[in-house]
């Protein structure tokens, strides 16, 4: 029933979802060639009216992208929580939570369901990236960007990675902690939007979405005190490490680094882990739809 339950989020979504990564790849395409032709031809809007005119065109279509990147972004987020207020705190709630399944279970899939589909929207949006990359920094030459990606940008990066001194061990270290990171945010992020719309669910019946939003703008401006807070601690514990243990992780500061980005994923993942039985404590025992 649980793979039943994915099933059908997933198809919700997906039917919207998919126009707006593909549309989101061909404005990155086109984008990608419109960079390629400013580098070249950086003194296109001085040359003629002509050019001039091509050139503000370009960039018309680069403004396109970036502010397509932000939407594909929010849409996202308002497609996967519309769908799940609509399943839980509408008259859609009522079938819903008559299905031979634990609100913890219905939650889950909710959720799930939310995880993949924001790891698909950073795919996408990192895919796009590349593709403006890749078409941006094709060489005029016609050389295969791969090939010249290898000759030319491999080198600079590992001279980068020379002068700051740290084996590059290190860099995979700290992408993959990087990665498990946003990971973690992500879900914690989500659990506490889902909350917050539990809970005004809870509160009052007629404006249950307002009270979810400012109950949310409120938990988001103590989260972002508190980061505010520890982006101003953790470089003074760094330094505090570096004088106290100064022959051993002083001398190493990329594992400091590395702790502290350790560090973050636990708390995140406690947090996540914490907010989510807060949730199902309240879909179980608090919501009452009658």
């Amino acid at each position: 029933m649980f793979a039943k339950l994915l099933k059908y989020d997933f198809r919700a979504i997906g039917r919207i979802w998919w126009i707006l990564a593909v549309s989101m790849l061909g404005l990155s395409t086109l984008g990608g060639f419109c960079i390629r032709d400013l580098i070249y031809k950086a003194d296109a809007i001085e040359s003629s009216t002509g050019d001039g005119l091509v050139g503000i065109l370009e960039f018309a279509a680069l403004m396109l992208l970036y502010f397509a990147v932000i939407a594909f972004i929010i849409v996202t987020a308002i497609l996967l929580l519309v769908r799940y207020y609509k399943n839980f705190f509408t008259d859609e709630g009522y079938l819903t939570f008559t299905l031979p399944v634990s609100r913890t279970k219905l939650y889950l899939s909710k959720l799930v369901n939310e995880i993949i589909w924001n790891a698909a929207t950073g795919a996408v949006v990192i895919l796009s990236v590349i593709i403006i990359l890749l078409i941006a920094c094709m060489p005029e030459s016609g050389e295969p960007v791969l090939v010249y990606f290898i000759k030319e940008i491999v080198p600079q990066i590992n001279s980068y990675i020379a002068l700051l001194d740290i084996s590059a061990i290190w860099f995979v270290i700290w992408i993959l902690e990087v990665l498990v990171l946003s990971f973690f945010a992500t879900v914690a992020f989500s659990v506490i939007f889902h909350l917050c719309i539990t809970v005004g669910a809870i509160i009052t019946r007629k404006a249950k979405v307002i009270v979810g939003l400012a109950l949310y703008y409120g938990v988001n401006i103590v989260i972002s005190t508190a980061s505010s807070i520890l982006s101003f601690i953790f470089p003074l514990w760094i330094g505090a490490a570096g004088v106290l243990y100064s022959d051993n992780l002083g001398a190493h500061p990329e594992l400091l680094v590395s702790l502290g980005l350790l560090l973050a994923c636990v708390v995140f993942a406690l947090m996540a882990a914490a907010l989510f039985l807060i949730n199902v404590t309240c879909l179980e025992r608090k919501l009452n739809l009658a």
